[in-house]
């Protein structure tokens, strides 16, 4: 049998660049908000990247996206996906796996209340001074998965304040993300990691090379599950790892 190689990718500032304006010129629209206004685009350079991983392989997005926003992007159809900080494995049809989303769902239940809670601690911090963010928590398939917030200004000083208020809440072994402008709280079983290591170990055909590609510190997870770690430079994890070299090296 012909070996295949998986490329399991982050979708934001992996695959395509987030904002709602393009760095460079020539960047395409890929992908819209529910007020229909453009909030990421494609690069010339990523289209290039794009069209080489999809020549060679097979591209698996893994994504903290929700479901519902990863299927409303522009970008090519792909025949699983990870969406949801690993809340949702996607079949070829677009629908999700039930075994793992009966996995999800027996899980989140002693969660739901926590998510409530740091959901309103967010938004009464959130209203004192006051900050213009959208929070929310995102449910995939009717089962709450993690707490999402993001500035409306992208002042990511006021997002951080709230990343320590909500930190200072949160049980110790749930992850409190923060990268540029999108905090994230979500409780110890969901993760990007935990559903690559199912994907890896019962969809992965033995013998195939994986390649884990990710921007920020919650990608590492996965990522060092694969064979290959992939990283865009000028991210979270680039920079994390040059300092870490450079601490190293004394330079």
């Amino acid at each position: 049998m012909k070996k295949q190689i998986f490329l399991l990718a982050d979708i934001d500032d992996n695959l395509i660049e987030s904002g709602r304006t393009p760095s460079i010129a020539g960047a395409k629209p890929i992908a819209w908000d529910n007020k229909g206004e453009v909030c990421s685009f494609l690069t010339p350079k990523q289209s290039a990247m794009l069209d080489w991983f999809r020549a060679g392989c097979e591209i698996v997005p893994t994504t903290a996206r929700s479901t519902n926003a990863f299927l409303k992007l522009g970008l090519p159809h792909t025949r699983h996906g990870i969406t949801a900080f690993g809340g949702t494995i996607l079949t070829p049809s677009g629908q999700p796996l039930v075994a793992w989303q009966q996995h999800m769902a027996q899980s989140a239940a002693h969660a739901k209340p926590i998510l409530e809670a740091l959901h309103a601690l967010v938004l009464k911090g959130a209203s004192a001074d006051p900050f213009d963010v959208r929070c929310q928590i995102v449910n995939e398939h009717g089962v709450d998965m993690f707490l999402s917030v993001k500035h409306n200004l992208r002042n990511l000083e006021e997002l951080g304040i709230l990343r320590r208020i909500v930190a200072s809440a949160a049980p110790k072994d749930w992850t409190v993300h923060l990268n540029g402008n999108f905090l994230a709280v979500y409780p110890p079983y969901l993760g990007k990691e935990k559903a690559a290591r199912w994907f890896i170990d019962n969809i992965v055909p033995s013998g195939s090379v994986t390649i884990g590609m990710g921007d920020s510190l919650t990608d590492i997870g996965f990522m060092s599950l694969c064979d290959y770690m992939l990283m865009p430079n000028n991210t979270q994890n680039a920079r994390a790892f040059l300092d870490l070299i450079a601490e190293g090296s004394n330079l």
